[in-house]
């Protein structure tokens, strides 16, 4: 009997079973109707061995994540996200939480309802307790990253976290508050950066934590054009510290500076995708403040 690979490949009579090693060593010539493979019951599905339930809502997470627009993405700054961290900040065995935030392109936000940054303290119940508002962490921006260090080795834990924008170093105070020490510490950079993920490590083994911080692709406010027409049309944050200072809110381009208390960057339109990479590295040269030891652009 003559039957086609074709024929032997599409079969729905073929299925494994006990007869599956004759039927491989068999010429296929020699096949004939009775040369069937049975097949094999199915396996009964076993229930998984871990099970994960959404409890943000009754853990008190329930805070939005704002990231661009919520019906349509117009830009590249819109389709990324952002981060969070698990620490202890008050040392008090139990993990807290910190969750990055971002905002909206030309968003006009009532006073006191601007998306931010938000710190949760552990309740130690299977619950948590916003204290963004006494940890001074509340920021207003695009925030794309955050990492947690002792960086002055006070025995609290500090964090880093990354913007588009300018980055900042939150020192731990130990008291449930942070300050913001990122041009004490030497790590502000002037220029307009979206810096996309850090880390703390101790790469010269000193017993003092360094910073590796990344940045993703420059963007240029001011030569980009609208989706919707030739004309540059959007703002970057608005309200957020866009066009006017608001005190203690930074670190979107154009933002308030908290140290200088004035916006900073060049005027903003809509950001504008360039393709440049870079990374940059700090080594930690005392307790309190870092310098530029690497700096890597392409």
């Amino acid at each position: 009997m003559n039957l086609p690979r074709r024929h032997f490949l599409g079969s729905s009579l073929i299925a494994l079973g006990s007869t599956l090693l004759d039927a491989l060593s068999t010429p296929l010539w020699r096949w004939n109707n009775s040369a069937v493979l049975q097949a094999a019951p199915a396996a009964t599905p076993t229930a998984p061995s871990v099970v994960f339930v959404d409890v943000a809502k009754e853990a008190g997470l329930t805070i939005p994540n704002v990231w661009g627009a919520t019906d349509h993405k117009s830009y590249i700054i819109e389709a990324k996200g952002s981060g969070l961290a698990f620490f202890d900040y008050d040392n008090d065995g139990w993990l807290d939480v910190y969750l990055t935030n971002g905002t909206q392109l030309g968003a006009h936000w009532p006073p006191g309802k601007a998306p931010t940054s938000h710190l949760y303290k552990n309740n130690r119940d299977g619950t948590f307790t916003d204290v963004t508002e006494k940890s001074g962490l509340a920021r207003t921006g695009w925030q794309t990253g955050v990492c947690v260090g002792d960086y002055d080795n006070d025995g609290w834990d500090d964090l880093f976290c990354c913007f588009w924008g300018h980055n900042i170093l939150f020192h731990n105070n130990g008291d449930g508050t942070f300050a913001d020490v990122t041009r004490k510490a030497g790590v502000y950079d002037e220029q307009i950066r979206w810096g996309s993920g850090c880390t703390w490590l101790d790469y010269d083994r000193d017993g003092r934590l360094d910073l590796f911080v990344c940045n993703y692709i420059k963007l240029d406010p001011a030569k980009t054009p609208d989706p919707a027409g030739p004309a540059v049309r959007h703002p970057v944050a608005d309200d957020a510290g866009t066009h006017r200072a608001v005190p203690g809110q930074h670190h979107g381009p154009g933002q308030a500076d908290p140290e200088r208390q004035q916006p900073t960057g060049p005027p903003q339109r809509a950001p504008h995708a360039v393709t440049r990479y870079g990374f940059f590295c700090v080594r930690n040269w005392t307790l309190a403040s870092f310098r530029y030891n690497l700096c890597v652009s392409s």
